[in-house]
């Protein structure tokens, strides 16, 4: 009788730890930006309507004039020389989306060794701001950079970063 007694209450234990773990499932969920070679992130967050704050750093080994910065929960599909297929405006703190037919202006330079804090819209599929359901939620997603080394010639277009943040 007292074996049947211990495996309910051990059953009751997993049962109560199963729960736990699911109904806290975002305090599991580890917020992380890995950058690609030449990249690194600083500090970054992301709000509710979709808006992610991060700094950029870059040591690629000459400053850097970046055209056009993008988040999307998609790998962007890009070509040589374009602006990434989502994010910003011509790189300023207008978080909109590439307007049609739009020029990059004169980018924001990012010196090497250092970073600059940028402010973008992160993307999903349907080109439309990822917005969290609640806040806590999580978002995970590439960071696209359209740019220019100083010293040599032409664009290069390339992932940057991956980043896992939960809505605020």
């Amino acid at each position: 009788m007292s074996s049947y007694g211990i495996a309910i209450i051990i059953i009751i234990i997993v049962m109560t730890a199963v729960y736990t773990l699911s109904t806290s499932n975002k305090h599991i969920f580890a917020q992380s930006c890995s950058g690609s070679s030449g990249f690194a992130c600083g500090p970054f967050s992301l709000n509710s309507l979709g808006v992610l704050n991060i700094t950029l750093q870059q040591a690629t080994g000459g400053d850097i004039t970046i055209y056009g910065l993008a988040c999307s929960s998609t790998i962007s599909n890009t070509a040589s020389n374009s602006l990434p297929g989502y994010g910003n405006a011509y790189v300023t703190n207008s978080i909109a989306y590439y307007p049609a037919g739009g020029s990059p202006g004169t980018g924001a330079v990012v010196y090497t060794g250092s970073g600059r804090q940028f402010l973008l819209y992160c993307f999903s599929a349907s080109q439309e701001a990822s917005k969290a359901n609640s806040s806590g939620g999580d978002f995970i997603g590439y960071l696209w950079a359209n740019f220019s080394i100083s010293g040599r010639p032409g664009r290069i277009t390339q992932l940057v970063a991956t980043v896992e943040a939960r809505y605020t």
